[in-house]
């Protein structure tokens, strides 16, 4: 019995189905990663002119980069 109840079992069992990539980039986990990357390079480029200066005297720019 314990033998046919296994087979039965390993046989019902099927390979999980490959997902899309585009179903796999619709995921909300996905989506909000890539806005925060697009926050960070906008973030980044808005701040481009500022000086930076250095970790002792540092510029306006040293913390919008910082965060980004």
């Amino acid at each position: 019995m314990r033998g046919s109840l296994q087979t039965t079992f390993m046989s019902n069992t099927q390979p999980p189905a490959k997902q899309p990539a585009w179903d796999i980039l619709a995921r909300a986990d996905v989506l909000s990663g890539l806005l925060f990357v697009a926050i960070a390079a906008f973030g980044l480029w808005a701040s481009r002119n500022y000086p930076v200066g250095t970790a002792l005297r540092m510029g306006t720019g040293y913390m919008p980069r910082l965060l980004c």
